[in-house]
């Protein structure tokens, strides 16, 4: 690898290359790097996708991304995405054009420099698509933009063509100095430009939202914090306990707390013959709730009159439980309100085939 004293001396080595033809350019890179070390793509293989028998080509063995170096087509000044399958397949290309003879080695900011020369002396008829939709994005995104690529390769050639970010927009003046005139080079820049802009917009767009987003989550945590907050000196007026005392025991006041506020809907409880098992479903899994969590009844497949008597069962536990409440007591005057639906169970008695706090079943 070449070595530089200063990164002014590179920068300056840089900016020689502009001052010379293309042909000198390729020349003096042959000598830089040596001879490319084989075809960009195997003769055999290409001759079988030109006739459609294969739908891609084996490359040869050339790669020195290793050493964060390009292969460049030197014919294309003269031919337009010379590497790409479906300009091959289209113009047909020879394979001659692939021979290692015509291809040179080059790092990131020498290869933007070969297509900013094609590109003057074609006068835009070639070069200026790699160079502005490919290249330079490149190098502005790794060195103005501070990207750092995820896939090795591209680490390696970013650190072997580095130059700090100064350095980088002076060769950029001088590429647009050079090329000004060009309209292909202007209008793509152009076109890049406007892409950009509406990509940082989005960019902004994305960010507010992801920011609002983020207010409106720690809005609503502090309202949860809030309410959370009431409800425990709520349950603290209501027993006149210590907060040490709700925390210590909160998972036990709370159930007490909802099996208190929803006492009204445990006794006098009727239920039909009649009833649709989605009804006797959603009954047993209130009072599931109203037990607590430690209680799991398993329904699956069990027939509907089974399913009642479980809840016959479960309602008498947890009148139990009301009766026996270490702390909402089943007579107490709290200052508590429910927050269940409210959906009623009782029929007519009339109606009534199955009351189940007289477990019977007529």
């Amino acid at each position: 690898m070449e070595f530089y004293n200063s990164y002014e001396e590179k920068y300056n080595y840089y900016k020689n290359l502009l001052n010379l033809s293309y042909n000198q350019i390729v020349q003096s890179l042959i000598e830089k790097y040596g001879e490319v070390l084989d075809d960009y793509y195997k003769e055999n293989s290409y001759k079988r996708f030109l006739n459609k028998e294969i739908k891609s080509i084996t490359r040869g063995k050339y790669s020195k991304t290793s050493e964060g170096l390009y292969c460049h087509h030197i014919l294309e000044n003269e031919y337009e995405n010379i590497s790409n399958k479906e300009y091959i397949d289209h113009f047909k290309y020879p394979h001659e054009y692939h021979k290692k003879e015509n291809l040179v080695y080059c790092d990131l900011i020498e290869h933007m420099i070969l297509h900013s020369i094609i590109t003057k002396e074609t006068d835009g008829e070639y070069g200026v698509k790699g160079l502005s939709i490919m290249i330079k994005p490149t190098v502005k995104e790794w060195y103005i933009d501070e990207y750092e690529p995820k896939k090795k390769w591209m680490q390696v050639a970013k650190k072997r063509a580095y130059l700090p970010k100064k350095n980088i927009l002076k060769i950029f003046s001088s590429i647009d100095k050079m090329l000004g005139n060009i309209k292909e080079y202007k209008d793509l820049e152009e076109r890049e430009k406007r892409a950009e802009e509406e990509f940082r917009e989005l960019e902004r767009q994305k960010e507010a939202i992801i920011e609002q987003q983020k207010l409106e989550h720690e809005e609503r945590i502090r309202q949860k914090q809030i309410e959370r907050e009431k409800s425990i000196q709520r349950h603290m007026q209501n027993l006149n306990i210590s907060r040490e005392e709700f925390e210590s025991n909160e998972k036990l006041i709370r159930e007490e707390a909802y099996r208190y506020i929803n006492q009204d809907n445990i006794f006098e409880l009727r239920l039909s013959k009649k009833t649709p098992r989605s009804e006797v479903l959603q009954l047993l899994h209130f009072y599931e709730e109203l037990y607590g969590s430690e209680y799991n009844s398993s329904i699956l497949n069990t027939v509907k009159e089974d399913l009642i008597q479980d809840i016959s069962e479960l309602s008498k536990k947890v009148e139990l439980k009301l009766e026996n409440a270490q702390y909402y007591k089943k007579d107490g005057n709290y200052n508590i309100k429910s927050s269940h639906s409210g959906i009623s169970w009782e029929v007519t008695p009339e109606n009534a085939n199955i009351i189940i706090n007289e477990k019977s079943l007529q």
